[in-house]
């Protein structure tokens, strides 16, 4: 779900805003960047949901 909501707003951000200006776009780059930060979050906070799920058993 995180993953999600970083693409819609980058996805808004290059789309719907207008243009300021400037390089080239760095939007693709930072959506593999920050899609991957994401989903290794949710993995990380899905492990330790299950470590601590068992621990409590």
């Amino acid at each position: 779900m995180p993953w999600l909501a970083l693409l819609a707003a980058i996805l808004y951000a290059e789309y719907v805003l207008p243009y300021e200006g400037g390089g080239a776009s760095m939007w693709p780059i930072a959506q593999l960047v920050g899609g991957t930060a994401a989903a290794f979050s949710g993995y990380q906070s899905y492990r330790f949901y299950l470590r601590r799920r068992h621990r409590s058993e």
